[in-house]
């Protein structure tokens, strides 16, 4: 204890004589300590704890430090202001007794004699936190939930064993009260998980937890081979569709009754946006060329373009069931301008198309890309594609269909001069209708 002590005082008188040989010559500077904090209390918490107290009556008083050595072997000093009554601590790993050195500090860095207070926090973080792991099977991909109320920062590790012996680990960052994590691009095989909670600013790691064996939800990345472009004279049908003009007529048969068409045919409704513009074309969106180098651009509104919101209409040649989908955005406009930033997906499984393909169009989301935080995550979510899910709780299926609408809604803030759209590919993953049988 001596040899800890005197440690800690040491480091303390260190700090001390270099503020105050920044400042004052020892001729002038006033020396006298201020008194120690009194009625001090502890309140334990994960990791830590906060001191509450009393302080000194000294009007050159300026605030309290605590300091303390962690389980590394590290010493700590945490300080808070005159304004304050309390004080945390924190960096604790086991829940055992420690001792805290508590000083009142004035405003020319005298301390006061310490007072020595023997304290008992809650494990660290690491062990609650991982305690609250849930993993579960979506798609081609495990759900990683965690609850983490203290906002620490940490890191969790998880071990995937297949049945062979292969293991991977794969580290996920996480801060929030909540999080929802997705372990992704797996295959459709049987795996053995564990999982361990690191903090890595103070050196804690929770024990392994075991989670068991599971399997991913199969479903598969479909075929991009029929997909066409649904141009508007087949949207709207035969019968409603004036060939003289090349729109549709005034009058027209929609969802069984007879309406002016202007109420729907306009950009941001049943109206397909530009199909070519430039050396860009809506079918380079399902090409198979991701790089950014091909993509399809809805056109500037002042050279006919429909600004936002727009849409686009898929027919995917066969009815098909969705549970998530993969989009590349074109370089240069990432979250930022032509980017898409929120858009729905309409489907329709129409049963008479020859008439036009009006009816039977159900929203099955509205979705959004997320800026990532830095300029490299920016870069690997360029080039990996951004995922999306019908449903990001449970990992379902869509209703079989066969058309699909794209609809554009917003863009990203600061972008005034084009006001237009573009993405460079999609990837639909599910099941083909005839596959479920």
């Amino acid at each position: 204890m001596k040899h800890y002590i005197s440690f800690i005082a040491a480091a303390i008188l260190m700090v001390g004589v270099t503020s105050c040989g920044k400042t004052e010559s020892d001729d002038t500077r006033e020396t006298v300590p201020p008194g120690p904090v009194s009625d001090v209390s502890f309140t334990p918490d994960y990791g830590g704890g906060t001191f509450s107290y009393t302080i000194p009556s000294d009007e050159d008083f300026l605030y309290v430090r605590a300091v303390y050595r962690i389980d590394n072997g590290t010493v700590i000093s945490k300080s808070s202001s005159r304004f304050s009554r309390t004080l945390t601590v924190e960096g604790f790993g086991e829940a055992k007794e420690y001792e805290v050195a508590l000083y009142a500090v004035d405003k020319n860095d005298n301390l006061s004699e310490p007072v020595w207070v023997k304290i008992t926090p809650l494990r660290a973080s690491v062990h609650p936190i991982s305690e609250s792991l849930n993993i579960s099977a979506g798609f081609g991909s495990f759900y990683l939930e965690v609850e983490n109320p203290y906002r620490s920062i940490v890191d969790i590790a998880v071990d995937l064993q297949t049945e062979d012996g292969r293991v991977a680990t794969r580290y996920y960052t996480t801060s929030t009260p909540m999080d929802r994590i997705l372990i992704r691009d797996l295959e459709s095989i049987r795996y053995k998980i564990t999982t361990r909670v690191i903090d890595n600013r103070y050196g804690h790691e929770s024990e392994v937890r075991s989670h068991g064996i599971l399997q991913p939800v199969t479903d598969f990345l479909l075929s991009k081979d029929e997909f066409d472009f649904l141009d508007d004279r087949t949207l709207y049908g035969t019968e409603n569709w004036d060939r003289d003009h090349n729109q549709p007529k005034e009058t027209i048969m929609y969802r069984g009754q007879k309406i002016s068409s202007s109420t729907v045919y306009k950009w941001d409704s049943m109206r397909n946006a530009l199909e070519k513009f430039n050396e860009c074309d809506i079918k380079f969106f399902w090409d198979g060329d991701p790089t950014g180098y091909s993509y399809f651009h809805t056109g500037d509104p002042d050279k006919g373009g429909p600004g936002w919101p727009w849409s686009y209409f898929i027919d995917m040649g066969r009815e098909i069931q969705l549970s998530r989908f993969r989009i590349w955005q074109v370089g240069g406009s990432q979250w930022r301008v032509n980017g898409c930033k929120t858009f729905e997906l309409y489907i329709s499984n129409d049963n008479t198309p020859e008439d036009g393909i009006l009816s039977d169009w159900e929203c099955i989301g509205r979705f959004h890309f997320i800026r990532p935080n830095t300029e490299m995550e920016e870069q690997e979510e360029f080039e990996a594609g951004t995922e999306f899910w019908v449903d990001s709780e449970e990992p379902v299926l869509t209703r079989p269909f066969r058309y699909l609408r794209f609809k554009g809604c917003t863009d990203w803030a600061g972008t005034p001069n084009y006001n237009c759209g573009r993405l460079a590919e999609i990837d639909i993953y599910g099941k083909e209708v005839n596959q479920n049988e």
